[in-house]
């Protein structure tokens, strides 16, 4: 049995005003779950990237520390065993053309809502499991450079699968 979930990224008027002032605009990512099986998935909260300030280079949200990290809950039969795998790093193309910007993908994950005990979920095909009460938790962050002309509104997605045994 296979779940796909994907998160939905835009971004919201990303601006960087000239001679230092900023706008006071934010990246804001959206995120949603296509469920391809019967079990259900939450989407507790939105990666909030935060506040975009001129000169800065880079972008990061830590999933295991940072409260803009996104979070997930899947619930299903309790003790249920599954295999998750993504895409560590997926484009965010610039709405109305210009370069894309990047973002690499970190998530961790834990059988109870307690976001600074998650561990790291590596690429590597590891075997997870549901809490007692059929629960597992995920916390999506990461991170992206700044790198030349990012004014305008981006946007992408990033997909997570979950196979259970």
């Amino acid at each position: 049995m296979l779940i796909a979930v994907v998160f939905l990224l835009t971004t919201a008027g990303v601006t960087m005003a000239q001679n230092g002032q900023n706008n006071g605009q934010f990246i804001n990512i959206t995120v949603s779950a296509e469920v391809q099986a019967v079990v259900e998935i939450e989407t507790r909260a939105n990666i909030n990237l935060g506040r975009v300030s001129p000169g800065q280079e880079s972008i990061t949200v830590n999933p295991r520390e940072d409260p803009g990290a996104g979070v997930l809950r899947v619930s299903g039969s309790p003790g249920m065993l599954f295999r998750v795998s993504f895409q560590e790093q997926r484009e965010l193309i610039r709405v109305g053309g210009g370069s894309p910007l990047v973002f690499v993908y970190d998530v961790s994950g834990a059988q109870t809502e307690n976001q600074f005990l998650s561990e790291p979920i590596t690429l590597e095909n590891r075997d997870l499991q549901m809490s007692e009460d059929g629960e597992y938790f995920f916390w999506v962050g990461g991170n992206m450079q700044l790198e030349g002309d990012i004014l305008g509104q981006y946007e992408g997605e990033f997909t997570i699968e979950i196979d259970f045994i």
